[in-house]
C-alpha cells in the first residue's frame, strides 16, 4: 500500500493545512505520474472520512507485519481522525517475540482473533485537472444543507401562495375536493370496518359448521351474508367517492401544475445563474467549495441546469405521485456522491461535473 505521508513528505499527526501546503509544493514540479499519485494522496488525506479509514488500514498493516526471525510488530497506539484536528503520532513498539507453533511463525494479532483491517479507500478512476481538490464531504454536505433549506423556503411559500390563489379562484371546486376529501376518509374507515365484521361473521359461520345445531349454522349464515353484503357495499361507496374526488381535482390540475412549474422556475433561477460563471450557489460560497466541469472550466449554462435541474425536476414531478419519497428519491440522486469513489452524484456524472474547493 502507498504511504500517502511519506509520499507527501509529512507526519501521519499532520494537520490539514500543514498536508495541504506540501501537497502544493510537491504538485508543482511533478510530472503526470507523481501528480496523480499526489492527487490520490491529498484526495484521502483531506477528507476526514477516508483519511480515517485510510491510517486503520495502514495501522492494520503495520500490525500485520512480522520480520524474518518472528519478531511481531504491534501497534499500540493510533487515534482517530474523524473531527478533522491534530493528533498524536501513531506510536508502534516492536517485541520480540519467540514463535513456535510446529514450528512456524504467525501473526500474533491474527492469532488472539484480530479483526480484519477495513477496505482501502477507493482510488478515484478520474483525475483532476492540476490545482484543483475535491471538497472534503462534511464542506459539501453542508452547502447541500444550506441549498436545499432555501429550496424548501421556495416550495413552500409558492406552494402556499398558489393554492391560496387556486382556492380564490375556483372557491367552488376547491369546496367540492375538499368535501369529498372528507368523504374518501371516512369511507375507506366504513370499508375496513365492514371488512372487520365479515371476517369475524365468517370465522363465527366455521365455528358453528364444526359442532353447532342446524338453528346456530343458519342464523351464523345469515349474519356472514348480512356482513357480506355491507362490505360489499362500503366497498362500492369508497370506490365511488375516490373516482368523485379524483375527477373533481382534474379540473384543478391545470392551475396546480402552474404552480409546480413556478416552483421549478424559481428553484433554478436561484441555482442556476450564479452556478454559470463561478460554481457557486450561496451555500456553496459560504462552505468555499465551487462546481467545476471534468476539464476545470467553469460549469456554463448547460452543465448547471442538468447538475441543479435533474434533481429538482426529478422531485417535483413525483411528488404528487410519491409523496415524501420523491423529496428522498430526489435527495438520493445527490448524496450518491457518498458512496461513489469519483465523488460525483448522479447528477454530476450526467453533467460531468465535480465539486471542488474553491
Amino acid at each position: 500500500m502507498t504511504d500517502h505521508y511519506e509520499l507527501l513528505g509529512v507526519e501521519s499527526d499532520a494537520s490539514k493545512d500543514e498536508i495541504k501546503a506540501a501537497y502544493r509544493a510537491e504538485v508543482a514540479d511533478a510530472d503526470s505520474s507523481r501528480r496523480a499519485q499526489l492527487n490520490r494522496a491529498w484526495n484521502v488525506l483531506s477528507d476526514p472520512v477516508q483519511r480515517e479509514r485510510y491510517d486503520e488500514q495502514r495501522v492494520a498493516q503495520v500490525g500485520d507485519e512480522v520480520d524474518e526471525s518472528g519478531t511481531e510488530v504491534a501497534v499500540v497506539g493510533a487515534r482517530s481522525r474523524a473531527t478533522g484536528a491534530r493528533r498524536g503520532p501513531v506510536s508502534t513498539t516492536v517485541e520480540a517475540e519467540s514463535v513456535s507453533t510446529n514450528g512456524s511463525g504467525k501473526n500474533g494479532a491474527a492469532g488472539r482473533g484480530s479483526k480484519a483491517p477495513p477496505p482501502p479507500p477507493k482510488v478515484p478512476t478520474i483525475e483532476l485537472p492540476e490545482g484543483l481538490v475535491q471538497a472534503p464531504t462534511r464542506a459539501r454536505s453542508y452547502a447541500m444543507a444550506l441549498d436545499f433549506s432555501v429550496l424548501v423556503v421556495i416550495f413552500i411559500l409558492v406552494y402556499w401562495i398558489g393554492g391560496t390563489v387556486i382556492k380564490n379562484q375556483y372557491p367552488a371546486e376547491t369546496h367540492r375536493i375538499d368535501r369529498l376529501s372528507d368523504q374518501s376518509t371516512a369511507a375507506d374507515k366504513a370499508k375496513s370496518k365492514a371488512d372487520d365484521a365479515k371476517g369475524k361473521a365468517n370465522d363465527a359461520l366455521d365455528k358453528a359448521k364444526k359442532g353447532g345445531s342446524s338453528a346456530t349454522v343458519s342464523a351464523a349464515q345469515d349474519k356472514a351474508d348480512a356482513a357480506t353484503s355491507k362490505a360489499k357495499a362500503a366497498d362500492k361507496e369508497s370506490k365511488q367517492v375516490a373516482d368523485d374526488l379524483t375527477k373533481a381535482q382534474s379540473k384543478l390540475r391545470t392551475p396546480y401544475l402552474l404552480v409546480y412549474l413556478a416552483i421549478l422556475v424559481l428553484s433554478l433561477l436561484y441555482c442556476v445563474p450564479m452556478s454559470v460563471r463561478t460554481g457557486q450557489t450561496f451555500g456553496k460560497r459560504l462552505r468555499r467549495v465551487r462546481l467545476v466541469r471534468i476539464d476545470g472550466s467553469p460549469p456554463g449554462w448547460t452543465s448547471s441546469l442538468i447538475h441543479y435541474g435533474l434533481p429538482i425536476f426529478l422531485t417535483l414531478a413525483l411528488v404528487q405521485v410519491l409523496g415524501p419519497l420523491a423529496i428522498i428519491l430526489g435527495l438520493g440522486v445527490v448524496l450518491w456522491n457518498l458512496r461513489d469513489r469519483n465523488r460525483q452524484g448522479v447528477h454530476d456524472k450526467l453533467a460531468k461535473t465535480f465539486v471542488v474547493e474553491a
